[in-house]
This record gives structure tokens, C-alpha cells and sequence, in this order.
């Protein structure tokens, strides 16, 4: 992922995930390596959740919206649910990760 920052920064991220290895995404970074003066790499570990909060409150959500008992019939039922969930649940639970 490359993320270009307001003050001109470039960061390159990579981590060891499958989908950083697949062909394309080699031949990506084969290219990107020849402008590697101009930014940053950024090697990020395989699915660590600690580093990434979002992957803390896909179980909070799940059990939010099952905790209905229903399935919602529409996109729009399912985004409510999974909105009230998150907005109910104290982001104070979350691990601290810095």
C-alpha cells in the first residue's frame, strides 16, 4: 500500500502476507524499487492484529448484530445494526497499541 503524506512523504507498505507475494504485486515492487530514493518502505508483520484496531472489533461486531436474533432484509438493516453495535461499544476496550 503507498501513502502519500501532505508534507511530501511516501511510505511504501508491505508485510509478508500472501497477497504481498503474488506475481503482481512482486512485479509492483520491482518497479516501485527503482524510484526507492524518493520514499520509504515501510515492512509491516504478517496479520498482526495489535497493530491494526479494526481487526479488535470485528468479534465485538459480530456478536452485536447475531445478539438480535434477527438477520436484517436489507444493506441498509445491516449497516444500522453493525453502526449501533460499534457506537455502543467503549473504544476504552481496545488493547493499546502505542
Amino acid at each position: 500500500m503507498l501513502y502519500c503524506h501532505s508534507h511530501g512523504t511516501v511510505v511504501f507498505q508491505q508485510g509478508s502476507c500472501p497477497c504481498h507475494r503474488s506475481l503482481l504485486a512482486t512485479a509492483c515492487k520491482i518497479k516501485l524499487d527503482e524510484y526507492s530514493s524518493d520514499f520509504s518502505i515501510m515492512n509491516w508483520p504478517t496479520r498482526n492484529p495489535d497493530l491494526n484496531p479494526i481487526k479488535h472489533l470485528w468479534g465485538v461486531l459480530e456478536k452485536g448484530v447475531k445478539a438480535h436474533h434477527t438477520t436484517p432484509a436489507t444493506h441498509y438493516g445491516i449497516m444500522d445494526k453493525s453502526s449501533r453495535c460499534l457506537a455502543s461499544h467503549s473504544c476504552g476496550t481496545l488493547p493499546q497499541t502505542c
